[in-house]
């Protein structure tokens, strides 16, 4: 059978592949910890006080390949796996170039950037991996440090926006790689700090609602996108933080499934 008689037509949608950050303690980790049937995967001490599935805290590049290679091939009944977080990922992944490639010298893993370049490739294997995973129907979700990055726009110039704190080498790959990069943000707004009478004392200072949103469209402030159509912001409630992104995901991804061509 040709190839032209196995194109397919309509949508092929799988789980999402997604990549969440934000700054400490915006709740990333309890909006995943709330998707049902996850095991989390941590790579850092801190989520004791949530009750979720999880496995032993990941201590090195081989060890978490090995337990995403377990979830590929076995059976088990989770629907979904986070990974808390990408920052400890990459942590493990330049400690093993470092020593493997650059005898342990982060003055020549540095040098050029070629430590960080040859990373990348160990990302794009990473991302197979997910895949692989993905293909038995489950989903992955990524959790990220935030960080300030600058730009050069070649159509606007120079500006500051909020990005996922990897090195840009890899975010490069997981950027191609996500369904949905998303910032969890604390909604604030601006208020007057100072003695009252003393203007001149006077400072501007941010008070938070305590509403968490997640922005998943380029707004030029955040790195930000998705594949399914879905508009900022997001509200993330306490209570429920994973109800409203999955309504919305139900809504954004309904249609007829694909279907072979005649």
């Amino acid at each position: 059978m040709g190839i032209l008689n196995q194109v397919i037509t309509g949508r092929c949608i799988g789980p999402p592949r997604v990549v969440l950050y934000s700054e400490p303690k915006a709740g990333k980790t309890t909006l995943m910890a709330s998707i049902p049937d996850l095991v989390m995967i941590p790579l850092e001490d801190g989520q004791g006080t949530l009750d979720y599935a999880r496995v032993p805290q990941q201590t090195s590049w081989e060890m978490l390949i090995g337990t995403l290679q377990e979830l590929r091939d076995t059976e088990h009944p989770y629907k979904a796996v986070g990974i808390d977080c990408l920052s400890g990922v990459e942590e493990m992944l330049w400690t093993k170039i470092c020593a493997e490639v650059y005898d342990d010298s982060w003055e020549k893993f540095h040098n050029y950037a070629k430590g960080p370049r040859h990373c990348a490739a160990y990302w794009v294997d990473l991302c197979l991996l997910f895949d692989e995973i993905r293909r038995k129907g489950v989903s992955i979700w990524c959790a990220a440090h935030a960080k300030l990055e600058t730009v050069d726009d070649v159509q606007v110039g120079a500006y500051t926006r909020i990005t996922p704190a990897i090195d840009k080498h890899g975010m490069k790959v997981l950027q191609a790689w996500a369904d949905i990069i998303g910032h969890i943000q604390i909604e604030r707004y601006q208020s007057e700090k100072g003695a009252k009478g003393k203007e001149n004392k006077k400072t501007n200072t941010a008070r938070s609602t305590n509403v968490r949103q997640l922005i998943v469209e380029d707004t030029g402030s955040h790195m930000a996108g998705n594949r399914f159509g879905l508009a900022s912001p997001i509200e993330i409630p306490l209570d429920n933080p994973y109800g409203t992104l999955r309504e919305a995901l139900v809504s954004a991804i309904k249609g007829e499934p694909a279907q072979e061509a005649a």
